[in-house]
């Protein structure tokens, strides 16, 4: 969950959004088709972080949010072997922060990738490391 200002935006495989003005008797003013499982507000916009995805919505209308962007995980799977079995260990994305302009991905298996964001609607990798 994260919160900007009277509205709080709720990830359980989707977000949704309510305003909490009223905290004795939240309202939810708009369900989404958004993928959701961790989420950062920063100014306008709201990131929310998948294993396959960092999507970017436009939360200056609460009640009609919008994704604007998104940024696959480009990782290819690795190939190992443990215990004489051939296993394939499948990159996600697993964590995130934001500091500026700048969207920080943790990944399981690629470490940490820097997405600008200056331009919401094309994100695009700087650094990875």
């Amino acid at each position: 969950m994260a919160i900007s200002g009277h509205y709080a935006y709720v990830a359980s495989g989707h977000i949704s959004v309510a305003d909490i003005s009223n905290l004795a008797d939240p309202k939810v003013v708009e369900n989404t088709e958004i993928p959701g499982s961790k989420l950062l507000v920063s100014g306008s916009l709201l990131f929310t972080l998948e294993p396959d995805a960092l999507y970017i919505v436009d939360i200056s209308s609460p009640s009609s949010i919008k994704q604007i962007a998104s940024f696959p995980n480009p990782g290819k799977p690795i190939y190992q072997t443990a215990g004489g079995h051939l296993i394939m260990l499948n990159p996600f994305f697993n964590d995130m922060s934001i500091s500026g302009h700048y969207v920080y991905i943790n990944s399981n298996i690629y470490g940490q990738r820097t997405i600008d964001v200056s331009d919401p609607s094309n994100p695009t990798e700087i650094n990875r490391s």
